[in-house]
């Protein structure tokens, strides 16, 4: 039968397929449904699973020939490496003709924030597949029209909710023969493109470890990816080091050996290599990591890299825009930035119980009862050295001012900030301008313009 959908061109061992479901206990369920029946594939050997799907999907076709709606099929998600969060599946198949009821459905069980990278290639580049990912409400969860390239692909989709999503793949111009792909992240993170050069890396949030910090990242790079996929691990100091690792997937046509990672000091290149590696930094800087391949790139091409960072060097303050130390200005503060000497730990910089802005009181000292207490904003800061603060009930009134960070406020190995930070300044007012008070937002707080300036106004 011409229509017959195909299955992985590059299967696991029945091993393999066996320990990537046993080995995690909340490992994507493989399912299969059509009119409200729903036949569960989690526990059965994998060539009943097979036989089973054969069935389904002969029995799809024979529906698809006769107008019905397409049923959907299960996609066989193999985890690799075991017990790493990042599963896989591959299949060839075709269209069997124009329009989404001549389309395919392909589905998987996912849990609250896995993340989903899809890519389908054409045989017949005119074809312009058409791929959706829905959600058990039949909703959108992203949607791509592919070009005369044959390719479409989304990257990185949260999968916001638990349940039951289907991948759909169509076209409105031309049927044609097609190779699909479906990654889904549950802990590692996924590469998205572009991310071809140091300019394009961008910096991803790291896995917290005691003593360092670690990026999981599983890739593929494809037949037009020729420069290779580009990673920033950020600002490092002296005394840590950076170790790398790679792997290759079940059905990846790389190898280790035909693959080169590539380590970066800003845009200097520091070291290349087809191996694991450990490096220890002397230099302080933006460091970056590249993957490169020189043949073998494919749909199938994947891989998976460890960056792990030994860091014991805590962070300090590496600048600050309020009024310098010790110093006496006429800024209207409203807010400021604090930068870093390196990234650091969200959550912990996000927290604002672990900073302070307050003004002596009338007897001139900090820390006693008449304090007068400022709130700040949440930074909302995920990524970089800079946070920036907004004052809630400012701005900052003449008076003596002390703006503190406690050692609790970490970086990405969980080095406390050291020191952790006093710092003191006054702020003064400018000539006969007056401040805008701290409870304007209503007529009855309204600030009092004071009195006219001998001599009027030129």
């Amino acid at each position: 039968m011409s229509n017959d959908m195909k299955m992985n061109t590059t299967q696991p061992s029945s091993v393999q397929r066996k320990s990537a479901v046993a080995s995690s206990p909340v490992a994507p369920t493989l399912r299969f449904s059509w009119l409200g029946v729903v036949i569960a594939a989690r526990q059965r050997p994998w060539f009943l699973r097979r036989t089973a799907l054969a069935a389904a999907l002969l029995l799809g076709m024979f529906c698809a020939g006769r107008g019905h709606a397409q049923p959907t099929a299960p996609l066989e998600l193999v985890e690799a490496p075991a017990a790493s969060g990042f599963f896989v599946a591959s299949l060839t198949n075709n269209f069997n003709g124009v329009g989404v009821g001549q389309g395919q459905n392909w589905s998987l069980e996912a849990e609250t924030g896995d993340r989903l990278t899809v890519r389908i290639e054409t045989a017949i580049g005119n074809s312009r597949p058409k791929l959706r990912v829905l959600n058990a409400a039949n909703q959108t969860v992203a949607s791509i029209n592919g070009a005369a390239t044959g390719i479409a692909g989304v990257d990185d989709v949260l999968l916001p909710a638990p349940g039951t999503y289907r991948v759909q793949v169509f076209s409105d111009h031309q049927a044609s023969e097609y190779r699909l792909r479906v990654d889904l992240a549950r802990g590692p993170q996924l590469e998205t493109e572009p991310n071809d050069s140091i300019a394009q890396a961008v910096e991803r949030p790291m896995e917290m470890q005691a003593g360092q910090f670690q990026l999981r990242m599983a890739g593929t790079l494809t037949s037009e990816d020729a420069s290779g996929d580009f990673f920033r691990l950020g600002a490092l100091a002296p005394g840590n080091s950076i170790s790398a690792t790679l792997l290759t997937g079940p059905y990846s046509p790389l190898s280790v050996s035909n693959t080169t990672i590539t380590l970066y000091r800003d845009t200097s290149p520091l070291l290349a290599t087809n191996a694991a590696f450990d490096f220890v930094v002397t230099d302080p800087g933006d460091y970056f990591v590249s993957l490169v391949a020189s043949t073998n790139r494919d749909l199938l091409a994947q891989y998976f890299l460890t960056l792990t960072v030994t860091d014991a060097v805590p962070p300090t303050v590496a600048a600050l825009t309020l009024p310098a130390a010790d110093s006496v200005a006429s800024n209207i503060i409203n807010g400021f930035t604090v930068t870093f000497s390196e990234p650091m730990h969200a959550a912990s910089v996000n927290q604002v119980a672990n900073y302070s802005l307050r003004a002596a009181g009338s007897d001139g000292l900090f820390d006693t009862a008449d304090d007068v207490l400022y709130s700040l904003l949440s930074p909302d800061y995920s990524l970089g050295t800079n946070a920036t603060f907004a004052v809630v009930d400012g701005p900052l009134q003449p008076g003596n001012y002390r703006f503190a960070i406690a050692a609790t406020v970490t970086d990405r190995a969980g080095n406390p900030l050291t020191p952790a930070l006093a710092h003191d300044f006054t702020v003064v007012k400018w000539g006969d301008f007056v401040f805008e008070n701290r409870g304007n937002g209503e007529a009855v707080g309204a600030t009092g313009l004071g009195q006219a300036v001998s001599g009027g106004w030129s």
